[in-house]
């Protein structure tokens, strides 16, 4: 019987030094854009991922507020979802607020909001121990659209932020109440492809109008760069794409 109680209280001390997560460990925040170029195409929707990870040691999540940033004259948020998050992110509460009891800063004017800022707040699940390690694992997806090409553009993560109130990015964590476990926070750069800019310099003009016109006719069962439309002929099509992005 004292062999049973010793091993049972073993188990217990060895479960809660493990809970019992280092209150100085941080959880670092990371904007993570799409590895390869997208197609600066208007309407273009694609994925931004805000990651987290232990900075050193262990570190217990318990809910985030994060502000972040965007250029509205290249891009649009269309929402938020949590495909493919940590499976502990409470998905059911998590996600832009707005209104009486919700954002209580202002930061999201309309929902979602537009004018290049927002408010997102991630719960970690009720009841559960989410631990984060050195490896980075999912909070969120940000959707964006293109609204205007661009060559590059930034998503930020904002450290403080004043509209009818301070709003901050921080991380609470620990198994000490209100304890801020916040550490570095890494922003995104989006790169993108504008179509008919063939000359690599971030702007459509008169030279890629002349490379254009140059192989005009030009048709082709391979990938053709100049085949904005993919048509498999370089015409009218393409020349309306490439003049649409005019610079």
């Amino acid at each position: 019987m004292k062999k049973l109680l010793s091993l049972v209280l073993s188990l217990f001390m060895t479960s809660t030094v493990f809970a019992q997560t280092d209150p100085n460990a941080k959880i670092n925040l990371s904007m993570v854009a799409p590895v390869d170029p997208i197609p600066a195409t208007v309407g273009h929707t694609f994925v931004v991922e805000l990651m987290m990870n232990a900075a050193t040691t262990d570190q217990r999540y318990l809910v985030a507020d994060i502000v972040f940033g965007w250029n509205p004259k290249h891009l649009e948020l269309v929402g938020v979802n949590h495909e493919g998050s940590h499976p502990m992110i409470w998905d059911a509460v998590s996600g832009l607020p707005t209104g009486q009891g919700g954002d209580y800063v202002g930061v999201n004017e309309v929902m979602p909001p537009a004018d290049g800022n927002g408010l997102y707040y991630g719960y970690g699940e009720l009841g559960q121990q989410l631990i984060v390690t050195t490896q980075p694992v999912k909070i969120v997806n940000f959707i964006f659209k293109v609204v205007a090409p661009f060559s590059s553009t930034e998503i930020t993560l904002i450290p403080e932020f004043t509209i009818q109130y301070t709003a901050n990015t921080v991380v609470y964590g620990s198994y000490i109440g209100g304890m801020k476990v916040t550490g570095t926070l890494s922003n995104a750069t989006v790169f993108a492809v504008i179509p008919g800019d063939f000359d690599g310099d971030g702007t459509v003009g008169s030279p890629d109008m002349a490379v254009l016109l140059g192989n005009w006719g030009a048709s082709s069962f391979a990938e053709n760069p100049y085949d904005l439309d993919g048509d498999g002929v370089v015409g009218a099509g393409d020349l309306a794409i490439l003049v649409s992005n005019w610079s």
